[in-house]
């Protein structure tokens, strides 16, 4: 899996990125899917990092946008929040940074804009920048 993998161009054929809706009821949607695959990633850049206690959330967003991901871990003090989020390039990229409280705004974001990024090379980024 790459980060051109995750990409809003396949949630909008017609136009809009629609609801999620799992499978039980009906789906699976496009949105629902691309969020399904962000998660995943998530995880996986997790496991490269070696973090045990983590957590992933996902944020769909309205009718108009594709939605995020997130992962956030406590280390040694430092909140760690990796975010998936498409913008304007079409392909999801992957803005984390590390500061004392979550969400807060001392981090420093950075930024991984790279298409063919796997979540090994992810991880690998991060871990050789802390």
């Amino acid at each position: 899996m790459q980060l051109k993998d995750l990409t809003y161009k396949t949630l909008a054929p017609c136009g809009g990125y629609g609801d999620v809706v799992p499978p039980k009821h009906g789906g699976p949607s496009a949105k629902y899917i691309y969020l399904r695959d962000c998660k995943r990633f998530l995880r996986l850049v997790a496991r490269e990092l070696g973090w045990k206690e983590y957590k992933i959330s996902a944020n769909p967003g309205g009718f108009g946008v594709p939605g995020d991901a997130q992962l956030c871990a406590n280390l040694e003090g430092l909140i760690f929040n990796v975010s998936l989020l498409v913008l304007y390039k079409g392909y999801a990229q992957v803005c984390w940074r590390a500061g004392s409280r979550p969400f807060a705004a001392d981090g420093i974001n950075n930024w991984i804009d790279a298409p063919s990024a796997t979540p090994e090379a992810v991880g690998q980024t991060i871990s050789i920048a802390t």
